[in-house]
């Protein structure tokens, strides 16, 4: 990732993008946010006012994910859509995912630089309630682990997408403060400038989204388990005043990442510097909410899932250091091994390409081409029912499983450093299409990453340490925490 401190540009995408990124060096310029009078009646219910006394090393706060199909998320509906339905638009957003992953991985590797998220500005897997400053304004947000980046839309406003609720008002907040342009944070952003003492901070994603926007800092509020209210100070953030895209309702990004300005780096001065979360099924996420923790949940002991974590080590990216990278040392099916994976098709390679990443972000697990290759092969062998189309899915290997109501699918397991073993049953492999049709919820990929999706974690517990340069792994009835 590269590190630019000037007033030009650096254009990821379309000739439109770089109109608007120009637009960008005068948009922070003479705005008065002590003078904004913007306002708006929030569609959500705020949270308490009381904020719950100060955190120390060993605290665990638990939020709450919504997934995007869930009918409290800015995408909900009060008429829920049918599991197919819900099926055939995550199909979708995932091959648009990837195909974004891939142009933007040939772009940045052409450009010599890296990118600063893959995340395409119009999807939102997962969202979480926050709040900001004193007293608290409600936001709800998309949470990314593919960037590092807090920032929400805030007024005035030059240049804003919709949103559900308010943008955030900086005037009406008593703890409001612009970072200044030798703060440590702002020199770690990818892109950053100085107008009136203030930093000013650029970001941009995969699909030419943006924004821009004074870097500040703020007091965040999440509100734990039980309603408690945790109170977060001096987190930094980019109040967004030029911003592009639609990124699915929500006021902002949650970025989850392990650079230095992500929302778990920062909170390591009053918690550990970890997270973790554990997602319900697809089948029960519109009508669940699936449980996020920040600090030691393993230390905590709140569940025999984390008593039972296992580790497997991070690896570093220095072309993609927001990433969180594993390494993979091979993959079975219906509990035969692969013939002809190892290490080396899932490594890094010198150029920083390639690599398997954990990714919230993404619903469907994309390999890439060889170890694609290899995987259809592997299923073919180990399933008899005929193979099927699996029509306006998009996908390469179904099959008619008609006449057999308890067909048992053969299972994956991932086989990580460490001996940490992800273990992928058919309800986690297979997504039902058009009658007694199911299909392999993978993607291939021409370039060489790999990305391991949200329906591959469901009913995991895995734990981001960024302490211990580690993520952990248990299987767990994510609905029961």
């Amino acid at each position: 990732m590269e590190k630019k401190m000037s007033g030009s540009s650096f254009v990821i995408a379309a000739a439109a993008v770089v109109f608007v990124l120009l637009l960008s060096l005068h948009c922070c310029d003479g705005i008065d946010l002590q003078k904004s009078n913007a306002a708006a009646a929030s569609t959500f219910t705020s949270l308490p006012r009381q904020i719950a006394p100060g955190l120390h090393s060993t605290s665990v706060i638990r939020a709450e994910l919504l997934h995007r199909d869930h009918m409290s998320s800015p995408l909900g509906s009060t008429t829920p859509k049918s599991l197919s339905d819900r099926i055939l638009e995550a199909v979708k957003r995932s091959i648009e995912r990837r195909d974004y992953i891939e142009r933007n991985m040939k772009a940045a590797a052409a450009a010599g630089s890296g990118l600063e998220s893959w995340v395409s500005g119009g999807e939102g897997e997962y969202f979480m309630e926050i709040a900001l400053g004193s007293p608290p304004q409600t936001l709800i947000t998309i949470v990314d682990t593919g960037s590092d980046l807090v920032w929400v839309q805030c007024s005035p406003c030059s240049a804003c997408f919709p949103q559900t609720g308010p943008n955030f008002e900086p005037a009406k907040s008593k703890t409001y403060r612009t970072a200044s342009c030798d703060d440590r944070l702002c020199l770690d952003l990818p892109i950053q400038s100085c107008a009136k003492s203030s930093c000013k901070y650029e970001y941009q994603y995969g699909d030419g989204s943006m924004t821009v926007g004074a870097f500040s800092y703020e007091i965040l509020t999440l509100e734990s388990s039980g309603g408690k209210l945790r109170s977060l100070p001096q987190i930094a953030f980019g109040c967004g005043q030029m911003n592009s895209g639609s990124f699915a309702g929500a006021g902002g990004i949650v970025g989850l990442g392990r650079g230095a300005v992500s929302l778990p780096s920062q909170l390591s001065p009053y918690i550990s510097d970890k997270f973790s979360y554990c997602l319900v099924n697809l089948e029960m996420s519109a009508t669940k909410t699936s449980p996020i923790f920040f600090g030691d949940i393993a230390a905590a002991q709140t569940s025999t899932s984390a008593a039972s974590l296992k580790y497997t080590p991070l690896i570093n990216n220095r072309k993609h250091p927001t990433f969180y990278y594993v390494g993979v040392n091979g993959i079975s099916v219906g509990g035969q091994m692969i013939a002809g994976l190892s290490a080396q098709n899932f490594s890094i390679n010198t150029v920083g390409n390639g690599g398997v990443i954990f990714d919230s972000g993404t619903t469907l697990t994309i390999w890439n081409s060889n170890v694609y290759t290899l995987i259809l092969q592997a299923y073919r062998s180990a399933i008899d029912f005929p193979i099927a189309t699996g029509g306006g899915y998009g996908l390469d290997l179904c099959y008619d499983t008609s006449g057999h109501p308890s067909a048992v699918l053969p299972e994956m397991v991932i086989y990580f450093d460490n001996d940490v073993q992800l273990h992928s049953p058919a309800t986690s492999m297979f997504l039902s299409a058009e009658g007694d049709v199911k299909c392999l919820a993978m993607l291939g990929a021409v370039t060489d990453f790999s990305v391991i999706g949200n329906l591959q974690q469901q009913d995991h517990l895995l734990v981001f340490d960024n302490v211990n340069q580690r993520l952990g792994l248990a299987s767990a009835n994510c609905a029961s925490f």
